[in-house]
């Protein structure tokens, strides 16, 4: 914090997303039940359109000036430098919870509706809960899911030669480490199947980070290639070759038959970038 203005960083392309999270960092004073009012919009849209029109696209930084968030003074929600005691941010498990709104736009929303229409609000419904309740971000999981199922969106999905399964297509004998089986995985609607998604990340973690602080990147590289967290974006050596860079030709910008990991993090967040096209409620 400077004299009249907050340096916030937030990498994500979704502006709204960036604006809530500023206001759930704990940085205001309020009550939950004030999240999701009036006043709480009108702050996420003032904050949300500052970061679109003054974000620094090299550093990510955006000079959040006092006289914009000058607004939370005059109401209910009082200005902190820095996150008080006592005051837990919202997604903190225990205590008082966010409100699990169904009007919160998240990517690929409209083509998740679009294709599996009778499961789409229940299992956005169930996104935003986790995410409240200390899970890995919506938003994350929404955009690796449309990624790992093709767009399908499909529990179901099942890959011909892996016998993955599933909303993040898990292995046969992974399953049978989050004491499930493939099979199982298949008969199970989008919301029950949502469980096991969570313990994946969970097990792979292995208390290494919070599933809250996982980055986009973070989570797809758990997917994709779990065994390189951690590594840096520049990391050099070659992740995948031959067969498995075949399979994944996106991912392969340059197409030389080998995988690195800034094509990874570039296609994830190219995936992501695309979904906000589908973005919806």
């Amino acid at each position: 914090m400077s004299g009249n203005s907050i340096r916030y960083r937030c990498s994500l392309s979704d502006v709204w997303v960036c604006a809530a999270s500023f206001i759930k960092s704990g940085r205001f004073q309020t009550t939950y039940s004030q999240y999701g009012s009036s006043e709480y919009k009108v702050l996420r849209k003032k904050i949300a359109v500052h970061i679109r029109d003054h974000r620094n696209p090299a550093t990510h930084d955006t000079y959040l000036p006092l006289s914009l968030i000058g607004y939370a003074l005059n109401s209910n929600i009082a200005y902190r430098a820095t996150p008080q005691r006592g005051v837990a941010p919202i997604n903190r498990a225990g205590g008082n919870k966010l409100r699990v709104s169904s009007t919160r736009i998240l990517p690929w929303m409209k083509d998740l509706r679009a294709k599996r229409p009778r499961e789409a609000s229940a299992f956005k419904q169930a996104l935003i809960k986790n995410e409240v309740n200390g899970g890995v971000r919506a938003d994350i999981l929404i955009t690796i899911i449309a990624e790992e199922t093709w767009k399908t969106y499909d529990p179901s999905k099942q890959n011909a030669s892996t016998k993955a399964t599933g909303l993040i297509q898990i292995k046969p004998d992974l399953a049978k480490s989050l004491g499930t089986t493939t099979d199982r995985l298949k008969h199970m609607s989008m919301v029950e199947q949502l469980v096991y998604v969570n313990k994946y990340f969970s097990y792979k973690l292995r208390g290494r980070k919070r599933l809250q602080d996982l980055s986009l990147e973070d989570a797809y590289v758990l997917v994709f290639c779990p065994a390189h967290l951690g590594k840096p974006r520049n990391w050099q050596q070659v992740i995948y070759s031959g067969v498995v860079a075949l399979r994944n030709p996106g991912i392969d910008s340059n197409k030389d038959s080998k995988i690195y990991m800034n094509e990874v993090h570039n296609y994830i967040k190219t995936y992501y970038n695309l979904g906000l096209k589908y973005r919806g409620r």
